[in-house]
């Protein structure tokens, strides 16, 4: 407050130089938390183990044959993770929006200092799959959250615990 008086009673030129003040200091303020944010990501990928791919799925082709792989579901990925996060601050959320057939989702991972940082996905929600427009949809935004949030993270996905390789099925 006693800035403030200061200010106010030189004029012009005061207030200026406070208002110069104020932006300097949150520009530090926001140095110090993408500081921060750093080296909370640098500390929880260095300690976050690889997620394990769990799942399977397998895809028949149109030519009629099949093949396979496997992937970490977005549970998977969430429940190797959040543990992590939540001991250095970090929390994320989603954001969706849909432009005819495609659907764009974006992470924004946060800190508690403030700073966040965001990664966008952007993929079609139509397939020649047998399953109901919605269902398209459901499922094209899960994929999409899962790539976003590995993404965002900097994990890494292992097959190493499901026993389970991609193949080709005759």
């Amino acid at each position: 407050m006693a800035l403030f008086k200061q200010a106010l009673d030189k004029g012009e030129s005061g207030v200026e130089a406070l208002g110069k003040l104020v932006e300097l200091h949150e520009r530090v303020q926001r140095r110090r938390a993408e500081l921060e944010f750093s080296a909370a990501l640098a500390e929880f990928q260095g300690s976050c183990p690889p997620v394990p791919k769990t799942s399977k799925a397998e895809i028949a082709t149109k030519s009629g044959s099949k093949f396979g792989y496997a992937y970490a579901d977005f549970e998977q990925i969430v429940g190797t993770a959040r543990p992590h996060l939540q001991r250095l601050g970090f929390s994320f959320t989603f954001d969706s929006k849909a432009d005819g057939a495609l659907l764009e989702v974006t992470c924004t991972l946060r800190h508690a200092n403030g700073h966040a940082v965001s990664s966008s996905f952007t993929l079609p929600t139509t397939s020649s799959s047998g399953m109901s427009e919605q269902q398209k949809v459901g499922a094209a935004l899960t994929f999409a959250k899962r790539q976003c949030l590995v993404s965002v993270l900097g994990l890494s996905l292992t097959d190493a615990f499901c026993g389970f390789k991609a193949h080709r099925v005759a």
